[in-house]
């Protein structure tokens, strides 16, 4: 089973966020603070947040134990 590297992982985490901010961007006819402060923006990039400290917290963890 291939893994995917934490720093992919993290990647797409982003990615994913970056991508619902420019879908609110162009919602939001470009004004750039209705867009980042959209509820639907921020609760990607909460869950994004929460994401990225899990892989971080997995790979310590990982690093801990070998």
């Amino acid at each position: 089973m291939s893994r995917i590297s934490p720093k992919i992982r993290i990647a797409m985490s982003l990615g994913s966020w970056v991508f619902i901010f420019i879908i609110m961007l162009f919602v939001a006819d470009g004004n750039f603070s209705q867009a980042l402060f959209s509820p639907l923006s921020m609760m990607i990039g909460f869950l994004s947040f929460i994401n990225i400290m899990v892989i971080i917290v997995q790979e310590k963890n990982k690093n801990d134990s070998a």
